[in-house]
């Protein structure tokens, strides 16, 4: 139980995650070296635009020596919202990750602690124009670019670069380098890399389901680093399916029941979780 109500600072650190270990060399590649001058449409063509998404969910986390395995709910609004319920033994919640537009929450039922905070608040997100369409688009198997607000991206986003049955698309800005594993012949990511001066992140894709007539990403793997802590999760999707009756798509909070913590003080429950 006391794993349990620890959990939440650990959904904290998959959203917080970044490295400051030696950073990684990026190759640049010529954007006007066009290999395959279809391929961004390709695969925007695979984007599943089912409105509302549900799910059962297996999450395993490892941080530092501590390892968890918990179900749960995921629960997608197309560009409006992302909702994790994390539960014990099936039945009851002990914690919960929403994403919206405008703030993330982590809430901790258990504990009688919530987070509640911008993008803009969590400075590798603010300083890479990383936000809730960048989640979205790592959970529904998507290319993106930073600070886009879910347009779909073009062509000349991207630089290529050919790596045996796939190609590798690159998005490079001032302060991240973003790397997709493309496959050349399903048009299907295979793997999202997100690498800044001081934060990076490895998004896998390992298998898919079928979801209104497409593939939709049902084994993923997230691999994180920050500072001298190493996070990894695997999430595994089941029942998948279309959801039209979810309506109420905004957690209540009982400010009276329920403390509000800053982020610097999750920020520091996160790193006790590696000592």
């Amino acid at each position: 139980m006391n794993k349990i109500i620890r959990l939440w600072p650990v959904a904290a650190l998959i959203l917080l995650a970044s490295c400051s270990k030696k950073e990684k060399e990026v190759v640049v590649v010529d954007s006007q070296s066009i290999i395959n001058s279809e391929i961004v449409e390709q695969v925007n063509s695979n984007r599943n635009m089912t409105p509302q998404v549900t799910s059962r969910i297996n999450l395993k986390l490892e941080a530092g020596a501590k390892k968890l395995n918990v179900g749960g709910t995921l629960k997608m609004q197309r560009d409006d919202v992302i909702q994790i319920s994390l539960q014990v033994f099936g039945l009851v919640e002990a914690g919960r990750l929403e994403m919206t537009q405008d703030y993330i929450l982590i809430l901790n039922r258990l504990g009688k602690q919530y987070v509640k905070a911008s993008y803009a608040d969590i400075p590798f997100f603010r300083d890479n124009g990383i936000n809730f369409f960048t989640f979205q688009a790592l959970l529904w198997n998507e290319l993106f670019t930073p600070n886009s607000m879910g347009n779909t991206p073009k062509l000349m986003d991207y630089a290529q670069q050919q790596e045996g049955e796939n190609l590798i698309l690159t998005h490079t800005t001032p302060t991240l380098v973003t790397k997709f594993l493309t496959h050349a012949a399903t048009h299907l990511l295979k793997q999202t890399d997100l690498a800044g001066a001081n934060g990076c992140m490895k998004w896998t894709y390992n298998s898919w389901a079928r979801l209104n007539g497409k593939d939709f990403p049902d084994k993923m793997g997230m691999d994180m680093n920050f500072k001298n802590a190493s996070v990894k999760a695997e999430m595994a999707l089941s029942r998948l399916h279309m959801e039209e009756k979810w309506k109420e798509t905004r957690t209540a909070i009982d400010k009276k029941k329920m403390k509000e913590v800053p982020i610097q003080v999750a920020f520091k429950q996160i790193l006790s979780l590696s000592e």
